[in-house]
């Protein structure tokens, strides 16, 4: 393979990354059914010593597409209205939409307590606060006595992180701080940070890694769309990666190794001139849905299952996540349409 670099392939649509964004979908189900039914170990939490799970490497991938995507959008349409009216159209309709059918299908429908009893409490709409990232665990009698008890979805945290993730890179953008000579200088300081957060993990920092993990990569992806033209995409680079990253596993540096090496593998193969067909990837356009449907999915499978087998709660959810998630998907699409209409 010739020396190429991101810039070369990042003009045009990546079924890869589609593919790869439906895949990660599955890992975060898959990572979701191993907590939720106690059944078997995270084989990505034995690979890095309890460091990473298959969830935490999914939110990473994504993290790194949004942060990479994100700046992306921003850098061609530069207005505050617009780069918010993306934001918000990528974020909302679809995530309303699951908060309705939460509130108003499933919960009533699993939730112990009475249908009267159910609508009258106020924790009931209290839900709703996540309109405004405000997270809420629960709902009256919902999953009370499943194995993982009363999280209705837990999965929607990460929607918190990104905001802040696209609100911190508008402003880092407004203050021109994504300005190549200033942020080759930037990096320094990022990472020294990097090495003193998960390098001598240093309690008071290192036990919010689960959050500044991604934030990191979504940096990362950043720094990727404005080096685009510098970074090289070569097999011997790739190789060193994959060397580097079979050492810092063994070391019990799985945060370094999803910060620092996890963008590079991925660039490799989102950005290769050999894409898969659109066929192939299908799945992946429905990824976000999926994301944001599969938690409580797999939790009302345990409620009316509990006994089922883990590769059956993946099977099936995987399966209703998808179709849910295209439903979903035509209604949030709808939604956006009519928003953009309006939007002044």
């Amino acid at each position: 393979m010739e020396k190429r670099t991101i810039l070369e392939n990042s003009n045009t649509r990546s079924n890869n990354l589609t593919l790869i964004k439906f895949i990660a979908a599955i890992m975060v189900i898959w990572g979701h059914a191993i907590i939720l039914l106690q059944q078997s170990k995270d084989p990505i939490s034995l690979l890095s010593r309890n460091e990473l799970s298959l969830g935490s490497v999914a939110v990473a991938i994504f993290f790194f597409a949004s942060g990479f995507y994100v700046t992306k959008s921003l850098m061609k349409k530069r207005s505050a209205g617009e780069y918010l009216k993306n934001r918000i159209l990528r974020i909302y309709p679809a995530f309303f939409i699951v908060l309705f059918l939460t509130v108003f299908v499933l919960g009533p429908c699993v939730s112990s307590l009475s249908f009267s009893e159910y609508f009258k409490s106020k924790d009931t709409y209290m839900y709703f606060l996540y309109i405004a990232m405000i997270p809420r665990y629960t709902l009256p009698g919902v999953f009370e006595n499943n194995l993982f008890p009363s999280i209705v979805n837990g999965s929607l945290w990460t929607l918190i992180l990104e905001v802040i993730c696209y609100v911190l890179l508008y402003i880092t953008y407004k203050l021109k701080i994504l300005e190549k000579n200033k942020l080759k200088k930037i990096n320094i300081i990022m990472f020294i940070c990097i090495i003193i957060i998960f390098g001598f993990k240093i309690p008071f920092l290192y036990n919010w890694r689960s959050y500044l993990r991604p934030l990191f990569v979504f940096v990362m992806g950043i720094e990727y769309y404005i080096f685009r033209d510098e970074i090289k995409l070569d097999l011997c680079i790739l190789a060193g990666t994959i060397g580097a990253s079979i050492l810092i596993l063994k070391l019990g540096f799985g945060d370094i190794f999803t910060i620092i090496c996890v963008p590079y593998i991925l660039s490799m193969i989102i950005f290769d001139k050999k894409q898969v067909s659109e066929k192939i990837a299908f799945g992946g356009k429905y990824s976000y849905e999926m994301y944001l449907v599969a938690f409580p999915i797999q939790q009302t499978l345990i409620q009316f299952l509990p006994q089922m087998h883990i590769i059956a709660n993946i099977v099936i959810s995987v399966g209703l996540s998808l179709l849910l998630g295209m439903i979903i998907n035509f209604g949030a699409e709808n939604i956006s349409s009519k928003i953009e209409n309006y939007w002044i």
